[in-house]
C-alpha cells in the first residue's frame, strides 16, 4: 500500500478498524506546516482490500486556528469515503484529506480559504440562578471609644453597623444600618439602604430607600441634594452582563 509493506497486526488491526489521529497541515507556497495538535480522531478500515473512512470527529479548539463551517460540513459528509490510488480523499477543491502510511495517521491539507475569522466575545450574560432557596449574608462593624482626660470627665462612644442581604434566586433585599452611642440617652439609630433589586439577563431594577450611590451602579448622582432618597429605577449596568475588558469596547449605559 502506497510503495509500504502492511504488517499482518496492522491488517488485522484495520479489518476491525483502526483509530488515527488527524492534524491540519497548510499548503503554503513555500512549505507546509503541520499542527502539532491534532484537529480530529478518524476511523479507518479496510473495505474489499481498500481502505475506507469509516468516521471522522472533529475537535473543538478555542485557541487554535477554526474551520469555516461549510468546510466542516463537508468533511462530517465524507463518511464510509473510500481513500483512492493517492492514499487521499477529496474534501473540495482546496481541500485533501491525505493518509500517511508510513505512520498511519491522516492530515487535513487545506489552504488559507479554509479558516473561518475568529471571533472574541467582548461581553456575555450570566444564565439563571444555580441557587433557588433562600440565602442570607451579613457583615458587621462594631466600635467602642473611650477617652479620659486630667481633672475632666471621662466620655465614651460607640457604634453598630450592620449590612445584611438576603436572596432568593436573583431577587436580592438589602438592608443597612448603623446604631450609635448604644446605651446613652443620646443614641441614635440611622437606616441607610432599604432597598430590592433583581439582576438579571443584563439588567438591573433598584427600588426603595437608598443612597445615590445605590441608585444606578454608575456613580455618585451629584445633582441630587440628599444623600438618602426613595426611588426606582433600572438600567443595563448590571452585575449579570460580564464584559471583558480586555477587548476593545466601550460600553454605553444607560438608566
Amino acid at each position: 500500500m502506497g510503495g509500504y509493506i502492511i504488517p499482518p497486526a496492522f491488517v488485522n488491526a484495520l479489518e476491525e478498524g483502526m483509530s488515527v489521529p488527524v492534524f491540519l497541515r497548510l499548503n503554503d507556497a513555500n512549505k507546509q506546516n503541520q499542527s502539532e495538535k491534532k484537529i480530529a480522531d478518524a476511523i479507518i478500515v479496510t473495505d474489499n482490500d481498500k481502505i475506507k473512512l469509516s468516521s471522522i470527529q472533529l475537535i473543538e479548539n478555542n485557541q487554535g486556528a477554526t474551520l469555516n463551517q461549510l468546510l466542516v460540513d463537508k468533511i462530517e459528509s465524507k463518511k464510509n469515503a473510500i481513500f483512492n490510488e493517492n492514499n487521499s480523499i477529496a474534501i473540495d477543491i482546496n481541500a485533501v484529506l491525505q493518509l500517511n502510511v508510513s505512520s498511519f495517521n491522516l492530515s487535513l491539507d487545506v489552504d488559507k480559504s479554509a479558516f473561518a475569522p475568529k471571533e472574541h466575545a467582548r461581553q456575555s450574560i450570566l444564565g439563571n440562578s444555580s441557587v433557588n432557596s433562600f440565602s442570607a449574608v451579613a457583615n458587621y462593624d462594631l466600635g467602642v471609644f473611650q477617652s479620659r482626660v486630667k481633672n475632666a470627665q471621662d466620655s465614651s462612644s460607640s457604634y453598630f453597623n450592620l449590612d445584611t442581604l438576603l436572596a432568593k434566586a436573583e431577587h436580592h433585599f438589602n438592608i443597612n444600618a448603623s446604631a450609635y452611642s448604644i446605651g446613652k440617652s443620646n443614641s441614635n439609630i440611622e437606616l441607610y439602604r432599604a432597598m430590592y433589586e433583581r439582576d438579571f439577563n443584563g439588567l438591573r431594577f433598584a427600588i426603595g430607600l437608598m443612597s445615590t450611590w445605590n441608585l444606578q451602579s454608575l456613580a455618585s448622582l451629584t445633582v441630587l441634594s440628599s444623600s438618602k432618597i426613595y426611588a426606582a429605577s433600572i438600567g443595563n449596568n448590571s452585575s449579570s452582563r460580564v464584559v471583558n475588558k480586555q477587548q476593545s469596547l466601550t460600553p454605553i449605559y444607560a438608566f
